[in-house]
């Protein structure tokens, strides 16, 4: 199983010095690359489904290697081989199916997951879900460049969300501050501006 889309809950970490804190960056990344090389995906179809054709590609947002082997996909109950609990919040919002990709770039991973909903509307109303709650946090903010989409890092961890037609997008860097925030905004315009023409629909 890959990366769990929800939010995560992280402990802050207990170590004082940078070097410790190096340790543990270095760990938790080696640790998630390792997990993500005995994930299982469903076996993507041919031709590929939407949500897989708008998955960046290695290199297509500078600086982000894919890792291999962690493309996943499911459709329907499979949701289940993505989201790691509470995936019926995701059926139940009107997700019909989704992909996932986890990329690295030195020390730090990413995940991007792609989901299609039933409905321009079910995918504006899941992202407006999700805002309501993280607008809370001190490091939201609304990117106004891209409309529809935020970012915000917490514990570590920054998080870009964004949604587009049917499809709702979340994005999650393990990076901090406004270094993560812009990495994960980079995923985001990535696949703001590219999706219709990855479609053929633009």
């Amino acid at each position: 199983m890959v990366q769990p889309l929800k939010k995560m809950q992280r402990e802050k970490s207990q170590s004082g010095s940078p070097l410790g804190r190096c340790w543990i960056s270095l760990l938790a990344v080696a640790a998630l690359l390792l997990f993500a090389s005995m994930s299982f995906a469903t076996d993507i179809p041919n031709p590929p489904p939407s949500v897989v054709k708008i998955i960046p590609a290695s290199g297509e947002v500078k600086g982000w290697d894919v890792v291999p082997d962690t493309l996943a996909y499911a459709v329907g109950n499979d949701l289940t081989e993505i989201y790691d609990g509470d995936y019926e919040l995701y059926t139940k919002n009107g997700v019909l199916e989704a992909a996932q990709q986890t990329y690295k770039m030195k020390n730090a991973t990413a995940t991007v997951t792609i989901h299609l909903t039933e409905s321009f509307m079910a995918a504006r109303k899941f992202y407006k879900y999700w805002e309501v709650t993280d607008k809370k946090q001190s490091t939201y903010k609304r990117n106004t460049l891209l409309s529809e989409s935020y970012t915000y890092s917490d514990n570590g961890v920054a998080n870009g969300y964004l949604f587009r037609g049917k499809f709702f997008v979340t994005v999650q860097v393990n990076l901090d501050g406004q270094q993560g925030r812009a990495a994960a905004f980079d995923f985001l315009k990535n696949i703001s501006s590219g999706y219709a023409k990855k479609l053929g629909t633009h």
